[in-house]
């Protein structure tokens, strides 16, 4: 009945429960859920982009025959750019709420610890998410829906700075639902 759900709002509100209820079930804290929407974001903003990238070839088409070429320069621009922010993101994540004990060369790790330990909250998004996934695969004219990875990694940048501050002011257990609410 759940998978079932048509409304994007309907949809957002089962997706909250199953990660309010997955927190409460994995004794999350603050870095836990921060982790969790790290993960999120780095999975779902990347498959979004490629969604968009792959199902509007014609976006890239430049009409002289080089759309192989251009198809794989944006391709592997999008990578390069937005995985190198989450994974600066993730470097950042790490010395606030720290995931492995894992110093240099070997942070290259956090990524996979981070995708493994909470995929529950990536299932969520997915699945909150998948009208948009799909709204993606349509051509359109819309340029603001590439924005929408962007958008989400700010909501998620400010979180990581409320979290912070929470801590630092020494209140950061009382803050983890609430947030989660406000995201």
């Amino acid at each position: 009945m759940l998978l079932h759900i048509k409304s994007t709002r309907g949809r957002a509100i089962a997706a909250f429960v199953a990660t309010v209820v997955i927190a409460w079930l994995m004794r999350w804290e603050a870095g836990d859920l921060m982790w969790g929407i790290w993960a999120s974001s780095a999975t779902y903003g990347y498959v979004f982009g490629l969604v968009l990238i792959v199902k509007n070839p014609e976006e890239v088409d430049a009409g002289d025959g080089s759309e192989h070429l251009r198809f794989l320069g944006v391709l592997a621009f999008f990578t390069g750019m937005f995985g190198l922010f989450h994974y600066g993101q993730g470097i950042f994540l790490d010395m606030v709420f720290p995931i492995t004990p894992l110093e240099g060369w070997a942070l290259f790790l956090y990524p996979l610890t981070a995708l493994s330990w909470y995929w529950g909250v990536i299932a969520t998004t997915f699945y909150s998410r998948w009208p948009e996934l799909m709204e993606a695969t349509k051509p359109s004219d819309d340029v603001q829906r590439i924005l929408q990875p962007a958008k989400n990694i700010v909501r998620m940048q400010v979180l990581i700075f409320v979290f912070m501050f929470l801590s630092a002011a020494g209140l950061i257990r009382f803050a983890v639902y609430p947030v989660l609410v406000f995201y």
